[in-house]
């Protein structure tokens, strides 16, 4: 992220910048890390065909590969693999194993398909339409809408109720077609919502039970463990009915 600061990206572009060594010496530390990191883990894997199907080792793998091919390609097609370092970002979905509220999300979505679906859908289509219908309406009048695509930005921003304001209808039919385009994302957004939130509800209370259930069986483990003597039936009827 520092690399993109102007005044610290001309500083790197010289030849005898010191700071281009420092930027290198930080970046070598870490994919030496990350790259012993994956080759312990593969090693350490007692089924290696799982650890290659799994897409996180891939995205792995990918976030430290530009790096070795800038060492063999410094000038050439290293520039262009450099946007995949962007993928070393998504470590970060790593900490979803440790985030209860990243794994609801994960698991409303995965049941959630057919209403994302739904939504992208309609929004497409609600797209096309009210682009087209702006661009006839304003493209010989209003040079922001001298396109179909470009209509179609105006869509996006004014469906998702952002409104950059860059560009706007100027004629009568124009604004009434934005009227009924601000009306129609209300139905459009609002149906598939409450549905998925609906979902991410039910999906909620049900980790929770199986969490508790899961602690249960824990504690009930542990107290078996220290005091077997005191192992009973009625705790175990107790435990499975949980």
């Amino acid at each position: 992220m520092l690399e993109t600061i102007p005044s610290i990206e001309r500083e790197i572009n010289k030849e005898t910048s010191m700071l281009q060594f420092q930027f290198f010496c930080i970046e070598t530390t870490c994919i030496a890390f990350f790259t012993l990191e994956l080759l312990i883990r593969g090693l350490a894997c007692p089924q290696f065909k799982s650890f290659i199907r799994n897409i996180l080792n891939w995205v792995d793998f990918i976030s430290i590969l530009p790096y070795y091919i800038g060492l063999i390609f410094p000038r050439g097609i290293a520039h262009i693999f450099v946007v995949l370092r962007v993928l070393r970002v998504v470590r970060v979905l790593r900490l979803a194993r440790h985030s209860d509220g990243i794994k609801i999300i994960f698991i409303s979505l995965s049941t959630s398909v057919s209403e994302l679906l739904f939504l992208i859908f309609f929004w497409s289509l609600a797209i096309i339409l009210f682009g087209s219908l702006i661009h006839y309406s304003e493209g010989n009048t209003n040079p922001n809408f001298d396109s179909i695509p470009r209509s179609a930005w105006w869509v996006v921003v004014t469906m998702s109720s952002v409104g950059y304001g860059d560009c706007v209808p100027k004629t009568a039919l124009g604004r009434v077609i934005g009227s009924f385009c601000i009306m129609s994302c209300m139905l459009v957004l609002a149906l598939p919502m409450t549905v998925i939130i609906s979902k991410v509800t039910r999906t909620y209370h049900a980790y929770i039970q199986k969490t508790n259930r899961r602690e249960m069986r824990r504690q009930y483990n542990i107290q078996r463990s220290r005091h077997p003597e005191c192992h009973s039936n009625g705790v175990t009827s107790t435990i499975s009915k949980a």
